[in-house]
């Protein structure tokens, strides 16, 4: 299988493609229903993630950088549908090999940081569908980490901006905010070992609980209870500079915002075993 790989790739790059030329092709163009793309990729897919099992990672490592690349052609909403296609791959590789293959996303992690934070303004569904592949398949890669690759600095520090930013710019759609912070509760899952991460982490969650933007407010404070839950005893070591934010949401403005955080308050004590009253004003 190895000797015949170079020549087999070739071919899965071609037949990679076949999302963008159904989307572009006049003469394909409507032919197929959203669901059927996605049945023949997946097909496709799998043929490939098949092929790779037999070969080892000195000759699928080419392969998967020239995958990788093959993403940015000229035109940039070709781009976008190749892009899908690759991280739907990724998506897939991952859940298959698990932490075996976790140190590939050290290929992709700029650019997959880059799409969490990019609007693509002429083809915003399509943005999002791209978007909601790299979600997937990054939020594999921190589920199944287990040998501390996501609690790098190097690639902590890139991902939580991105992280954070696509969860923001998410809460006006309630399937896309749930994926985004549980995406974000995997990546402090990865994270749990480093007090550097955790805290960076919380402030940049504590900023978000103060936003002018009653879903953001919400949406943080949904991630604080999933956190505190996650990670217990470690993510509560930052309570002294959450209990300001804490005191603030309490009393917010929107009943909402306010009943979640009392949610929230009564999660810290049953993991703390004592009452908040006194710390609270």
């Amino acid at each position: 299988m190895s000797s015949n790989f170079r020549a087999l790739s070739e071919f899965f790059l071609l037949s990679s493609d076949l999302r963008r030329s159904i989307a572009e092709d006049d003469l394909l163009k409507g032919s197929y229903t959203d669901g059927e793309v996605q049945q023949l990729e997946g097909k496709n897919l799998d043929a490939i993630m098949a092929t790779v099992l037999k070969v080892n990672d000195a000759v699928f490592r080419p392969f998967f950088l020239r995958f990788s690349q093959w993403c940015a052609p000229a035109s940039p909403e070709s781009s976008v549908y190749r892009s899908i296609t690759f991280f739907n791959f990724l998506s897939l590789f991952s859940e298959r090999l698990k932490s075996i293959v976790t140190s590939y996303f050290g290929y992709v992690i700029e650019r997959a940081a880059e799409l969490l934070t990019e609007i693509h303004s002429n083809k915003r569904d399509l943005g999002h569908t791209l978007q909601g592949s790299v979600l997937a398949a990054i939020t594999s890669s921190f589920k199944h980490d287990q040998d501390d690759f996501w609690q790098a600095p190097s690639h902590f520090n890139v991902m939580l901006p991105a992280m954070i930013a696509h969860l923001e710019a998410s809460t006006s759609n309630q399937p896309r905010a749930t994926a985004a912070l549980d995406a974000l509760i995997e990546l402090a899952g990865a994270a749990t070992a480093s007090p550097d991460n955790l805290k960076a982490l919380s402030g940049a969650l504590l900023r978000l609980a103060r936003s002018d933007s009653i879903r953001v407010r919400l949406a943080a404070v949904k991630c604080e209870q999933a956190l505190t839950q996650r990670v217990g005893d470690d993510w509560l070591g930052l309570l002294p500079e959450m209990l300001p934010v804490i005191n603030e949401l309490q009393d917010d403005d929107d009943e909402v915002v306010e009943k979640e955080t009392h949610k929230w308050i009564k999660m810290i004590e049953a993991t703390l075993g004592e009452s908040l009253d006194s710390m609270l004003q």
